[in-house]
């Protein structure tokens, strides 16, 4: 129910757990007067919202509140009622993924553009089943959300997450430990990121055990290789994952560790001497 008055509202929250009035109040001294009373009223009520959707609701409300101050100084508050509404809606899905979401929140949207925060929302909300290992899997995504915001795109975001989607069919564990080992190693690459990603992709569609080893192989690959050149290797990799081949993340290692040996020019030759093996092996 929408309450039309700050002190209506405030009377409610006074009936919530101590955490609660506690965060609210400290949220209000630091908003001082930086909100229209209307704006305040906005905030107050999503938070109050999100308190009385669940037994343990209020928690994700708490963290809400908490976090409200920083999230506010960042972006505009139209975008910050999308953030609010966002998170509310994952609370009343889980209070724990509301949790990770809002604790997370304040790292995470610096490096976020403000129109793309209802995306990264529905990315977590995405891993969600109703299970508690999906609650679990779409938690560790938020937590690792800094990293990943702060060093992939949107669009590399929205790749990988739905890799690990696809992952979580076969194996929730499995795509919790990816979430991480995504978080620790992906930011190592640069420019050739997208097509490694993409290579991810072929192979939760074709050989999903693969996945592990193939992040795994990120900090072996030797800094002789450039990013270019990384990316054509990635290309390759994703041809055999295409094609249902088996120890992509094997080819990966030698590969990459065997042209570190060689001269650019040399490089080159063995790329286009590849593309034909490649292609007749395939065909």
């Amino acid at each position: 129910m929408l309450n039309h008055s700050l002190v209506e509202i405030e009377n409610e929250l006074n009936s919530l757990p101590a955490p609660v009035v506690d965060e609210y109040r400290r949220a209000t001294e630091l908003f001082g007067k930086n909100l229209e009373e209307q704006d305040q009223i906005a905030w107050a009520q999503e938070g109050l919202n999100i308190a009385q959707q669940a037994i343990r609701a209020w928690e994700a409300a708490t963290e809400y509140f908490r976090s409200s101050f920083e999230v506010y100084k960042v972006i505009p508050f139209p975008q910050f009622l999308v953030w609010a509404r966002s998170g509310s809606n994952l609370s009343k899905e889980s209070p724990s993924i509301g949790v990770a979401y809002f604790r997370s929140s304040p790292a995470s949207v610096a490096f976020i553009n403000p129109r793309n925060i209802e995306t990264w929302a529905s990315m977590g909300q995405s891993l969600y089943n109703g299970t508690w290992k999906s609650t679990t899997l779409a938690s560790k995504f938020f937590e690792s959300s800094p990293i990943f915001l702060n060093t992939l795109t949107i669009y590399e975001l929205e790749m990988f997450v739905n890799v690990i989607a696809t992952l979580a069919q076969k194996s929730y564990d499995l795509a919790t430990e990816c979430v991480l080992l995504g978080q620790r190693y992906l930011p190592q690459l640069s420019n050739d990121r997208e097509q490694f990603i993409k290579m991810l992709s072929s192979l939760a569609n074709q050989n999903w055990r693969e996945i592990k080893g193939c992040l795994e192989s990120v900090p072996r690959l030797p800094n002789q290789l450039n990013g270019k050149q990384r990316d054509q290797l990635f290309s390759f990799a994703d041809r055999l994952a295409s094609s249902g081949s088996n120890n992509v993340s094997q080819f990966l290692i030698e590969g990459s560790q065997s042209l570190g040996l060689l001269n650019p020019d040399q490089q080159h030759r063995v790329f286009q001497l590849a593309e034909l093996l490649i292609a007749e092996s395939i065909d």
